[in-house]
């Protein structure tokens, strides 16, 4: 195999992390609007720390897409469904395909927004 051909583990990792982050700040946003429509007792302060996270993320996602596109990583198709993301990518002129299932997704989901959040789970506080 082609030196060019093989993708590294830090590039599958952005590609992974291009995909999952859009994922990220829809469901923020979909939080934001129950939030809004709920009777919390202080909803600015939810609504606040989900929008601190959301722009945390779209930082990042920029530097990622950046990053993606120095590395002439290009993602062609992405499909969501009940058994993980498929994601059909082409890197350096070569056609690549990755699928991340549902609990790495959580997962990941889950560690992202804690560290952004600056929660650690495994104790209850804050990092």
């Amino acid at each position: 195999m082609n030196k060019s051909q093989i993708v590294t583990l830090k590039e599958i990792v952005m590609v992974k992390d291009s995909v999952i982050y859009p994922i990220i700040l829809e469901k923020l946003e979909g939080e934001i609007a129950i939030i809004k429509q709920s009777d919390f007792y202080m909803p600015h302060i939810h609504i606040g720390n989900h929008k601190q996270i959301q722009n945390l993320l779209s930082l990042e996602l920029n530097v990622i897409n950046d990053a993606l596109r120095k590395s002439r990583i290009k993602i062609y198709e992405f499909e969501q469904a009940d058994g993980g993301i498929k994601v059909r990518y082409r890197c350096r002129g070569h056609w690549h395909h990755v699928s991340f299932s549902p609990s790495m997704i959580r997962s990941n989901v889950l560690v992202i927004v804690c560290v952004l959040s600056r929660l650690d789970l495994s104790s209850g506080g804050i990092l």
